[in-house]
């Protein structure tokens, strides 16, 4: 730690009768989210069965997916214990050829999700015209950011509702925002971008104009 007396790691058990699991996130009360089943990998892919939440190094919710048996992947939990990231849809396969997922918010209070009011696992959608999406990053605001595909562009979702972040750009911006990895309390975003300019791929620092 920043006294220079080290760390002390504890294992975190996988889903009851699974082989293996791995984490992705932490919030500042010590939960972590992540994935069980038969991991080979920290995100997403065929084996990624069940999304778990730990509560200081126990199994505390084996969270609701999007129906799918595969790609269920919590990405971010804010320090409200709400968590983004994405899940499979019922008619999916292990392979990516086969995956379906779509980006999901979870939590045990009431929010509102594409207009109704819910709590546990909602399917955010995608955005017009794309198929899968990805959750990645989420603030204590509840501001949601990550990718639709095969689009690839970077979304926000805020209220209910996914909006493209490349038609929330100030005029003269030439970038095109491919992939928002996460948003602070300020609501400024991070993430990957593409320059028509040069054809390169380029992080970006989305600041509000509020």
């Amino acid at each position: 730690d920043a006294a220079g007396n080290g760390y002390r790691a504890i294992e975190l058990p996988p889903f009851a009768g699974d082989l293996d699991g791995a984490a992705t996130a932490v919030n500042e009360r010590g939960e972590v989210v992540g994935i069980s089943g038969i991991c080979d990998a920290a995100v997403g892919g065929g084996t990624a069965e069940h999304m778990i939440l730990w509560d200081h190094g126990v199994v505390a919710r084996n969270l609701p997916t999007l129906g799918g048996a595969f790609w269920n992947t919590p990405m971010d939990i804010n320090n409200r214990g709400n968590i983004v990231g994405f899940s499979d849809l019922p008619g999916d396969g292990p392979t990516l050829a086969q995956a379906n997922f779509h980006a999901f918010f979870w939590s045990d209070r009431p929010y509102t999700c594409n207009g109704a009011v819910v709590t546990g696992t909602c399917d955010l959608g995608t955005l017009a015209g794309d198929s899968v999406s990805e959750a990645l990053g989420v603030n204590d605001r509840d501001q949601v950011v990550g990718v639709s595909f095969p689009s690839g562009h970077a979304f926000i979702w805020e209220d209910g509702h996914m909006t493209d972040l490349n038609s929330m750009l100030a005029p003269g911006t030439t970038l095109v925002l491919t992939d928002a990895q996460d948003i602070n309390d300020r609501g400024e975003i991070t993430g990957q971008a593409a320059d028509p300019s040069t054809n390169t791929t380029v992080a970006f620092d989305a600041i509000p104009l509020y």
